[in-house]
């Protein structure tokens, strides 16, 4: 089973190669704020 750091690690590198660094850069932001976005950005990642 993945860690945590490897899961959230990938999901990074995820939303980096799809949009881009900046994008990688704020999903981390939203998700360490708790924000609400965060559900929608980590959705746009995945999806």
């Amino acid at each position: 089973m993945a860690s945590k750091s490897d899961t959230l690690r990938k999901l990074y590198a995820r939303a980096e190669l799809k949009f881009g660094f900046r994008y990688a850069c704020e999903l981390h932001q939203a998700l360490l704020s708790g924000s609400a976005q965060a559900t929608s950005m980590m959705r746009r990642v995945l999806a």
